[in-house]
């Protein structure tokens, strides 16, 4: 019976743990993108696209091989994939809701996308490349394999979507091990999101009945005891 006890014990422990960190972290959001501030998550979610971006930070400096390879290992980052064009403008989108957005997933040149932001989103999106700007590179989606695009997020409250014609082989020159490796920036890749089982709300009163029923078994036994010893 001892045992029982500590058990409930533990797992009203492990409950309360949960709730207090839940509640410590607090959410930061932009346009339809949210995540937490206190770091304590990699993803961030986007509820105008009903999908999942990981932060710019968490594989920069990876090539386009390497960042195949961690989306497709089966580890943290499964189920991830490098972003086309069209992905692209919906992170922009899904950035700037409810403000005008002035640049088309067609664009062909640098084009600024939005302007006077109010503040500082690399906050949510992770900061990959400098002080003054962000970077996360995507495939443009036009038949030929090679090319590829960027994004540009600048402190300056500015937001270029740009398809250059650049290479891979361009692109993979700011990984760790490319020529511009003191500048690294991200592929951008994004996911369905993971379907995650509620806990029932009933789930408290049922741990509190099994321990109010130990308790009592508890007690009972203890009474038992005490009239043998009588």
């Amino acid at each position: 019976m001892g045992f029982i006890m500590k058990y409930c014990a533990a797992i009203f422990s492990v409950c309360a743990a949960v709730f207090a960190q839940s509640s410590a972290a607090a959410p930061i959001s932009f346009g339809a993108l949210s995540s937490n501030s206190d770091g304590s998550t990699e993803v961030i979610q986007d509820s105008l696209n009903n999908r999942e971006w990981l932060r710019l930070d968490v594989l920069a400096g990876l090539t386009y091989a390497e960042t195949i390879a961690a989306t497709s290992a089966g580890g943290a980052y499964e189920g991830f994939k490098i972003a086309g064009i069209n992905d692209a403008q919906a992170l922009v989108e899904a950035l700037l809701q409810g403000i005008t957005i002035f640049c088309t997933p067609t664009a062909t040149v640098a084009q600024t996308c939005a302007n006077n932001l109010d503040i500082d989103f690399r906050n949510l999106l992770g900061n990959n490349h400098t002080f003054n700007a962000s970077f996360a590179w995507f495939l443009s989606d036009n038949g030929i394999g090679q090319e590829v695009g960027q994004l540009e997020f600048v402190l300056t409250s500015r937001v270029d979507k740009r398809n250059e014609r650049s290479s891979i082989e361009f692109a993979d020159g700011f990984s760790s091990s490319g020529i511009f490796a003191s500048l690294p920036i991200t592929w951008l890749v994004y996911r369905d999101p993971v379907q995650v089982i509620p806990v029932p709300a009933t789930l408290p009163l049922v741990l509190a009945g099994f321990g109010a029923f130990a308790g009592l078994a508890y007690r009972k036994r203890k009474k038992s005891q005490n009239k043998a010893h009588a």
